[in-house]
C-alpha cells in the first residue's frame, strides 16, 4: 500500500511541475540593437573595412638606440616641419667620447703640421757646426797625412807613421760624410712615408670624430615629414630601447586624409580601377563618406585588422585599396579609426 502511494505522489508531483513550466515560460524579450548595421548601398557592390590615415600614412618613429630621453620638444597636435626635433636622448656618455677622440684628432693634425714645417732652423745650425768641425778635422788629418809621406819617403822604418796618419785621414774621413749625412738628411725634411703614416693616423682620428658626431645627430629624432603629432608614447627620464612594442611617436600630415581598405582575396577579382566607394562610421550608418581611389595595391599580404564576425579567419589575405576622402567629410575622422567601406564593383 505505501509503496503504490508513493507511486502516485511522484507522479501527481511531475504532472504539477509540467503544468507551472509550461503556464509560467515567457519568450525572452527581442532587445533592439544600440546601432543599426552598416548596409552596402551599391548594388552587388564589395564590402572591406578600412583604416583611415593621414594622407602620408601614420609614420611610427622609434628610437635608433637604447637610452634614456632627455627631452621632448613638441605635444601632441603640434605642427610639426620636416627635420625638426622631436625628442633627444641622453648625450653625455657620446659627448664625452667625443671629447676625447677629438683631442686625439688634434694632436695627430698637430704631429703632421710638425713633420710638414719640419726641418727648422734652430735643428740645422748645430749640424752645420758639426760639418765644419769634421771638415777642419779631415783637412788637418790629411795634411799630417801628405807631410808624413814627404817627411818619411824612401825610408822603411818610416812606414808605420805613415799607415797611422792615413788611417787618421781616413777616420776623418769618415766622420765628415756622417756628419754631412746627417745634415743632408735633416735638411730634406720629413720622408714622404713618415707623412703618409701621419697623415693616415689623421684620417683615422677625424674620421672617429665624424662617426660619433653621427651618433650623437642620431639621438636627435627629428620629424620625416611636414606634418602633425599624431601620438607620444614617450616622457622625460623615460628609458626606451629599439625593441619596444609601441612607437615612441607618431606623425602624419592631415591635410589630407586617406582610408586604406582591406578587400579579401576572394572579392579582390571583381575591384574595378576608378570605382566610387563610401565609408561608414560604425554606428552612424546615415552618415557617409564619399572617397575617391588613388590606386589598388598590387600585392596581397595578409589582414591586419580584424572585425568582430565569428567567421572571420586569421589566415585571409587581402588587397589593399588606398582612398582619399573626396570633399568635405560631413564627420570628424580621425586617423586609426576603423571604418566600413563599400566598393562599387561599376566604373564611375
Amino acid at each position: 500500500m505505501v509503496k503504490w502511494a508513493t507511486i502516485a505522489l511522484s507522479v501527481l508531483g511531475l504532472v504539477i511541475g509540467l503544468i507551472v513550466v509550461t503556464t509560467t515560460t515567457t519568450a525572452p524579450p527581442v532587445m533592439d540593437p544600440i546601432a543599426s548595421p552598416s548596409v552596402n548601398p551599391f548594388p552587388d557592390g564589395i564590402a572591406a573595412s578600412g583604416l583611415v590615415e593621414a594622407s602620408t600614412r601614420n609614420i611610427e618613429l622609434s628610437t635608433p638606440q637604447h637610452g634614456t630621453v632627455a627631452q621632448i620638444h613638441v605635444q601632441v597636435n603640434d605642427k610639426v616641419s620636416k627635420d625638426q626635433p622631436l625628442f633627444t636622448l641622453d648625450t653625455r656618455t657620446l659627448t664625452a667620447e667625443r671629447d676625447r677622440v677629438a683631442s686625439a684628432a688634434q694632436g695627430a693634425l698637430a704631429h703632421v703640421n710638425r713633420l710638414k714645417a719640419s726641418p727648422r732652423a734652430e735643428d740645422l745650425a748645430p749640424l752645420v757646426a758639426a760639418v765644419d768641425r769634421a771638415q777642419a778635422l779631415f783637412d788637418d788629418a790629411k795634411h799630417e797625412y801628405e807631410q808624413a809621406k814627404k817627411v818619411y819617403a824612401g825610408r822603411a822604418a818610416g812606414s808605420a807613421e805613415v799607415t797611422h796618419r792615413k788611417n787618421a785621414m781616413l777616420a776623418a774621413k769618415g766622420s765628415l760624410d756622417q756628419a754631412q749625412a746627417e745634415h743632408d738628411r735633416v735638411a730634406a725634411g720629413v720622408w714622404k712615408h713618415d707623412l703618409a703614416v701621419a697623415e693616415a693616423a689623421l684620417a683615422e682620428a677625424q674620421a672617429a670624430v665624424k662617426a660619433i658626431d653621427a651618433q650623437l645627430d642620431q639621438l636627435v629624432v627629428r620629424s620625416p615629414i611636414d606634418g602633425t603629432v599624431l601620438r607620444r608614447e614617450i616622457e622625460p627620464g623615460q628609458f626606451v630601447t629599439v625593441t619596444a612594442r609601441k612607437p615612441a611617436m607618431v606623425v602624419g600630415n592631415l591635410a589630407a586624409l586617406h582610408v586604406r581598405a582591406q578587400v579579401d582575396e576572394e572579392d579582390a577579382a571583381r575591384l574595378v580601377d576608378g570605382a566610387p566607394a563610401i565609408a561608414m562610421v560604425r554606428g552612424l550608418r546615415r552618415e557617409q563618406v564619399s572617397l575617391k581611389q588613388i590606386r589598388i595595391e598590387p600585392m596581397a599580404v595578409p589582414k591586419q585588422q580584424l572585425g568582430n564576425s565569428t567567421i572571420e579567419l586569421v589566415d585571409t589575405r587581402v588587397v589593399q585599396v588606398i582612398y582619399t576622402v573626396d570633399g568635405e567629410s560631413p564627420i570628424r575622422l580621425f586617423p586609426g579609426q576603423l571604418v566600413d567601406v563599400f566598393i562599387s564593383t561599376q566604373q564611375e
